[in-house]
């Protein structure tokens, strides 16, 4: 440490070129450049996946997508005509490899199959065929629950794709089709859920990185009140943050679900962390009349081996989740360990740099009037009586971990994708209609 408190206050430039060659990686994963291939966004291996669409391929009622169409009353003219034009419509698109409804079962006799039980609608077509179509559906053992509700106001429509980003767009043209005679559409079903779940995931993502950021913000803040202060203290976990971005775009892990929102988040408030410990620090020598370079020198000394101490610990217990068989669980452990060092290294030299410039001069405070100092007073007699009694709250710390480490042996991993879509979507009501519409089916049996 007694290395890094040198460049930073008697070879700045040194210091600065640092600081420019760490950027150097990141960067170039920004511009595009590549060291690892990207890696697929999913839980599951490329190989896996390959192999199960292989599997999927050889059957023709493959059915990831669901149409759940809505109306009181079905079997009426215009109604099916809209039913068979969907149909029709969806089987033309490129995007739609299979589609079955009950509009494809055939009215089997021993002569073979002769006629659909849901006729092509025409002018032709009389209230009395269609109530009888409706009594023979219902009462089909493929179509009454599998295709059709009981009670004939859900019909199914169960549609083989392969891109979630052609949900909306299957969507959207049964909805073309059956809104105008009140039949209304909602959209389940794995991909469907999929897609849903990674719209929801974008706004999340960005979502909590602004909540995280405004939160770090306020408690800069709080604790520093002085602008120059605050950007000593936040410059090196900002700059942390962007370099742990870069590298995940440099390794190919930009599509991890994990890293996406957790890293940024993480290597931010771990940064936040070493740099109010460094500020802190910086600030209470200065207050007592350090000159600046002393200050600066004596703090990266003080604070800077407890925070690098942290950041290995930190890195190694992330590392260990390289050891996993999942690529995702992997990567991300493996980002990790790569952001908590880069923010480390960021803290403990663009704060010192700036720390040390002109910036410095003015973010000293007198002690009555440092915030975190006099909360820090007010909390001696914990501290105290940590150190009085420091074998008793050991064995009570190590007898905790125990007890959680065996509680935590005892859980089973239980992750759906149900579980990570809103509930408030179509998708998610989707689902449960059909799941209902199952169930019913198979208690009845």
């Amino acid at each position: 440490m007694q290395l890094f408190a040198r460049i930073c206050v008697d070879h700045r430039l040194l210091g600065w070129v640092l600081v420019f060659a760490l950027g150097i990686p990141p960067t170039l994963g920004f511009l595009g450049y590549r060291v690892a291939d990207p890696l697929p966004a999913g839980w599951v291996a490329p190989e896996v996946l390959e192999e199960l669409q292989e599997a999927e391929a050889k059957f023709k009622s493959n059915t990831p997508l669901v149409l759940v169409l809505e109306h009181d009353e079905f079997f009426q003219r215009d109604r099916i005509a809209a039913l068979h034009e969907t149909a029709a419509a969806l089987r033309a698109m490129d995007e739609v490899l299979h589609l079955t409804w009950m509009g494809d079962l055939p009215e089997v006799s021993l002569r073979g199959a002769q006629k659909l039980l849901l006729p092509e609608s025409g002018d032709h077509l009389t209230a009395d065929q269609l109530a009888e179509s409706k009594q023979a559906l219902l009462a089909h053992p493929l179509a009454v629950e599998n295709l059709i509700s009981s009670d004939g106001r859900t019909v199914l429509m169960l549609v083989d794709a392969r891109v979630e980003s052609h949900v909306q767009k299957i969507r959207s043209v049964a909805v073309q089709h059956l809104a105008s005679v009140g039949i209304q559409t909602r959209v389940t079903g794995t991909l469907a859920l999929y897609d849903i779940h990674n719209r929801a995931l974008a706004d999340d993502h960005i979502r909590i990185q602004l909540l995280a950021y405004s939160l770090v913000g306020v408690l800069l803040i709080l604790i520093f009140r002085r602008p120059m202060a605050i950007i000593i203290a936040g410059s090196g976990p900002v700059v942390g943050v962007i370099w742990t971005l870069g590298w995940l775009q440099l390794i190919g892990q930009s599509e991890n679900e994990l890293a996406k929102i957790i890293l940024p988040v993480m290597v931010m408030m771990i940064g936040f962390t070493d740099g109010v410990h460094l500020v802190v620090r910086l600030r209470q020598l200065r207050s007592v009349g350090t000159s600046v370079r002393d200050s600066v020198h004596q703090s990266v000394l003080q604070t800077g081996p407890a925070c690098l101490l942290t950041s290995i610990t930190t890195a190694i217990g992330f590392g260990s989740l390289m050891l996993s068989n999942s690529e995702m669980i992997a990567g991300f452990g493996r980002t990790a360990a790569i952001g908590v060092i880069v923010t480390f290294l960021a803290v403990i030299l663009i704060s010192p740099l700036l720390a040390v410039s002109w910036i410095g001069q003015r973010m000293h405070v007198s002690p009555h009037q440092d915030s975190l100092g006099l909360l820090m007073h007010r909390l001696v007699g914990v501290i105290s009586f940590s150190s009085r009694y420091a074998k008793s709250v050991t064995v009570t710390g190590v007898v905790i971990t125990v007890g959680c480490f065996v509680a935590s042996s005892r859980l089973v991993p239980d992750d759906r994708v149900s579980d990570r879509v809103p509930h408030g979507s179509e998708e998610w009501q989707a689902m449960h209609i059909v799941t209902f519409m199952w169930e019913e089916f198979e208690v009845c049996g």
